[in-house]
């Protein structure tokens, strides 16, 4: 199990920190990688929720959606529905698909569940709440709501470069659609602060996004 696991770690390496044509490829070999692993399991490892899981979000490591990796993450956790990583990954199957009130539903039970784990579902509803909103009242609500959901994230991990990031977005995007709020003043400053420390703890040079959100904003 512990290889599986190493495996699919390095296949999310890849997917969120290389950058260029090949990186289509070596996602691919290391999701080929994952199923050969997963299929040399003793077949009582093979049925245990935590294989299933790993494998449901190898295959969801691809940029499009993908129906057996929603099946395997779906069956991961009827067998076991504590594990926030895996309502993590079931949801961000469900939000490739479309289905953005099952996603958000997935990491909000994610969230519930606690632990560390539980971050990346901070993250991931975060950013979907804010491509929510069917008034612009809606959208001012939810963008509030995704600035406190990225703080209680930094609450349970101050040093999390992705969650001064995803501060930093939130922000921003509050910036420019709750012009109401107070304090928008001293927005700038701290959507700035929030990219430098995402930089500062481990986002310098990995992440593009953030070099570019940055720039747009100076701009």
């Amino acid at each position: 199990m512990e290889k599986l696991r190493d495996v699919v770690a390095t296949l999310y390496d890849v997917r969120d920190h290389v950058f260029g044509s090949k990186k289509k490829a070596q996602i691919g070999e290391h999701i080929a990688q994952a199923q050969q692993v997963y299929k040399a399991l003793p077949s009582e490892c093979r049925e245990s929720a935590e294989a299933i899981f790993l494998l449901g979000k190898a295959l969801d490591a691809n940029d499009a959606y993908d129906a057996q990796a929603e099946q395997l993450l779906s069956r991961s956790i009827k067998l076991d529905n504590t594990n926030p990583a895996a309502w993590c990954a079931l949801g961000h199957c469900f939000w490739k698909n479309g289905q953005t009130l099952q996603a958000a539903d997935c990491f909000r039970n994610g969230i519930d569940r606690g632990g560390e784990a539980s971050v990346e579902c901070l993250h991931n509803l975060g950013q979907l709440l804010r491509s929510m909103g069917a008034t612009p009242q809606e959208t001012v609500q939810n963008s509030r709501t995704s600035v406190e959901i990225c703080k209680r994230a930094l609450k349970l991990g101050f040093t999390n470069p992705q969650s001064w990031y995803l501060l930093g977005n939130a922000l921003l995007s509050s910036y420019y659609v709750d012009k109401q709020q107070g304090g928008r003043d001293n927005l700038p400053a701290k959507i700035l602060a929030a990219y430098a420390n995402a930089e500062t703890h481990g986002q310098a040079g990995k992440n593009p996004d953030l070099y570019f959100n940055r720039a747009k904003f100076h701009k």
